[in-house]
């Protein structure tokens, strides 16, 4: 046929009228099961494509999900993405992604956020960015929104939780468990709410231990995969000394470890390294990396479950997620132990 197929086409191939196919195509369920597989057949056999445009000023749904990232070349947004689509795929009922990326840039997450609006996506999942709250609430209004790694603007019951500060304060209480009292830590960018409790969390474990907090061993990484090795650097070329490492995140860990190796210092023999992400090169690492595990892709999967109750008028049901501490081989006691 070299024109596209209508739903008049399918109904002389089914034996039925056109206003069978539609409803069939709109699954009503008071269409038998017999003319219904009818229907489909003849479609399929067809070649039948529907047309979207077509289908959402019938549904008044666009079928889609506006996904708003940072960075799309990112492990950690690319696994919360992977979990969103797989979710979608078990659980949308047709429904399918449309993403966008901010760049942490505030004027191209309201760009970003705004374009995905005006393409009436029928929900938006917002992964981390630095949009003031009433802001993202102001682009958002009218279409039912998830965050992940940022409060929502709607209240907790809109935002995927994890215990970051929890998860944090976890992973010091291990270096100190192992006799680590001068414990650095990389941080990521303060403005962003993980960078914040993680270091929250670590402060929180070196007081319940009688530790007093050293302004000299806490150093920004801004979550970059350079971050490491500057925060590394910053803190060898001030002759800060410290046997614990606590990285904010596994992005900036190897550039860490790497420069750790470069200046001297064996990891774990000299100084001991805790990160925080467990994405899928830290088994790899040299040494393998101790880091607590965040379930990315779980995340995900849950985000995308919580937008699709709540275009269905339902609470989005978001569960809390805390992060375990996988034990590997960066970590050990300090030298003089």
């Amino acid at each position: 046929m070299d024109r596209p197929v209508t739903i008049v086409d399918i109904a002389e191939a089914a034996h039925v009228s056109p206003s069978t196919v539609s409803r069939v195509l709109r699954r009503d369920s008071r269409i038998s099961a017999a003319t219904t597989q009818r229907v489909h057949d003849a479609a399929v056999e067809l070649g039948y494509r529907p047309n979207l445009s077509a289908q959402e000023l019938v549904s008044g749904r666009s079928m889609t999900i506006g996904v708003l990232i940072q960075h799309p070349a990112s492990r950690y947004f690319g696994a919360i993405l992977n979990g969103i689509e797989f979710a979608l795929a078990e659980l949308g009922a047709g429904y399918h992604t449309l993403v966008a990326s901010g760049s942490w840039e505030p004027e191209r997450e309201l760009h970003a956020l705004d374009l995905l609006v005006r393409r009436r996506v029928d929900a938006l999942i917002v992964a981390g960015g630095t949009l003031p709250a009433a802001e993202l609430g102001a682009v958002a209004a009218g279409v039912p929104l998830v965050c992940i790694g940022r409060p929502s603007p709607q209240g907790s019951g809109f935002e995927v939780v994890v215990e970051n500060r929890d998860a944090a304060r976890r992973a010091v209480e291990h270096l100190i468990a192992l006799g680590h009292r001068r414990i650095a830590h990389i941080t990521g960018d303060p403005v962003m709410t993980d960078a914040r409790a993680r270091l929250a969390g670590y402060l929180e474990a070196l007081r319940a231990a009688d530790i007093a907090p050293d302004a000299a061993l806490v150093v920004e990484g801004a979550f970059l995969v350079d971050g490491g090795a500057r925060g590394v650097t910053e803190l060898l070329d001030h002759g800060v000394e410290f046997t614990g490492l606590f990285v904010a995140n596994d992005v900036m860990a190897p550039s860490a470890l790497l420069t750790l190796a470069r200046r001297g210092f064996d990891v774990p023999g000299a100084v001991s390294v805790v990160g925080f992400d467990d994405d899928e090169q830290t088994p790899w690492l040299d040494p393998p990396l101790t880091t607590m595990r965040q379930p990315l892709f779980e995340i995900g999967w849950s985000a995308a479950q919580g937008a699709l109750r709540l275009i269905d008028g339902e609470d989005a049901q978001l569960p809390v997620f805390v992060p375990e501490l996988i034990l590997r081989e960066s970590t050990g006691p300090p030298p003089s132990y």
